[in-house]
């Protein structure tokens, strides 16, 4: 799992700012965005709870539910710019964290190698390789 202080390093570069101005007490909106991002991506996304957001980066957990529903409201307006950097984030995140997983499974004779390949690709939007 990725750890708070990669994920701080990636939401800065995508939101081309600096660690200390990060950790700030600035309100400067791009800051505030930056660390709201953080706050949604690591309750939502790696599945932190409030408090040990909130203590990491020194704020409280109303602060970090405030920061959360701020993103979630954007997102869902399809703000361009939050729209455009958290997709940033997150393909930077995958990139660097996600490795792809094998899975190996017995067919059941009700369905072919080939169905299940079809079914997984189809419902799940993975790939699947011959073994």
């Amino acid at each position: 799992m990725i750890k708070f202080d990669n994920l701080v390093n990636i939401v800065c570069i995508c939101c081309g700012i600096s660690k200390e101005n990060f950790f700030s007490k600035s309100r400067a909106r791009v800051f505030v965005l930056a660390r709201h991002m953080f706050f949604y991506i690591a309750r939502h996304k790696l599945g932190h709870k409030l408090v040990v957001i909130a203590n990491y980066i020194g704020r409280d957990h109303a602060t970090v539910m405030h920061g959360i529903d701020t993103v979630k409201n954007l997102l869902a307006v399809n703000d361009e710019q939050s729209q455009a950097i958290y997709l940033k984030i997150i393909e930077a995140i995958t990139k660097e964290y996600e490795q792809p997983t094998k899975i190996v499974i017995n067919c059941p004779d009700a369905y072919t190698a080939q169905e299940i390949a079809v079914m997984l690709t189809r419902d799940y939007n993975c790939e699947v390789f011959g073994g």
